[in-house]
């Protein structure tokens, strides 16, 4: 499936496939959370937008968008155009300078950088149907409370990840007693019982269990399609047409 993203101005921001990792996971205690396999592939689910300047926006708690400012880090710098208070209520809006388009049947989640939290501030998420909007959408944050909160120059604002359309709404939800299949609730029990034993400490301090990360069920069932990493390609950038040069536009703010 084809992902195409189209620059309409001559500076859009970098795009680049989202990495495993965050900063707080590799400060976290002990590095624990660089073991949480399903927390790696969410970070990695999809392509990320970097800031290409750093800047600080303010909220002054007012609904109209005079009440958010912005500045740039550096002295005599003129702040970023793609970064910008357009809906008012606390909104930070960034234009990324591409028109994303995907192929039929297949929509965009546009969401905030997955797992990568900012304190006072929290991205939104949309779902955009790409496969035949013909102009770009936009990535919004929204301020938690009056305040400043700082963008680095790198750092993402931005995550998109194909969706398959309609795919939610084939599934048929079920509740049922998990006594109904007596080998996943033995399975269940035994992998509970392992479990209070490593918290109890009975395994020695530093051990952790590793039947996820190794694709394995407490009994020693191999995973048949077990994932330890998403190897997502980067953007491939094509020849120019000439389109660019004479159709490319500043970016709105």
């Amino acid at each position: 499936m084809r992902l195409t993203f189209y620059n309409y101005v001559d500076e859009p921001l970098q795009v680049q496939r989202a990495p495993s990792r965050r900063g707080w996971m590799d400060d976290s205690s002990g590095r624990y959370s660089l073991r949480c396999l399903p927390l790696q592939i969410a970070n990695s689910y999809g392509w990320q937008f970097l800031c290409d300047q750093g800047f600080e926006a303010t909220y002054t708690g007012g609904r109209g968008p005079e009440a958010l400012r912005i500045r740039a880090l550096d002295p005599g710098i003129t702040p970023p155009d793609y970064a910008s208070s357009h809906f008012g209520d606390g909104v930070l809006t960034f234009h990324t300078g591409y028109l994303i388009r995907t192929e039929a049947g297949w929509d965009t989640l546009a969401t905030g950088p997955t797992n990568a939290h900012k304190h006072g501030i929290a991205p939104l998420s949309g779902v955009v149907e790409t496969h035949w909007l013909p102009y770009p959408f936009t990535f919004n944050w929204r301020f938690t409370r009056p305040g400043t909160v700082r963008f680095e120059a790198g750092e993402p604002i931005g995550q998109v990840a194909p969706v398959l359309k309609h795919s939610l709404e084939w599934i048929q939800p079920e509740i049922r007693p998990l006594s109904e299949d007596p080998r996943l609730e033995q399975e269940f029990r035994d992998w509970w019982e392992r479990r209070e034993e490593y918290r109890r400490g009975a395994h020695g301090e530093g051990e952790w269990q590793r039947d996820y990360l190794l694709g394995r069920t407490p009994t020693g069932t191999e995973a048949a399609d077990h994932q330890t990493k998403l190897r997502l390609r980067e953007p491939a950038v094509c020849p120019v047409t000439g389109a660019l040069a004479q159709g490319s536009v500043q970016r709105s703010r």
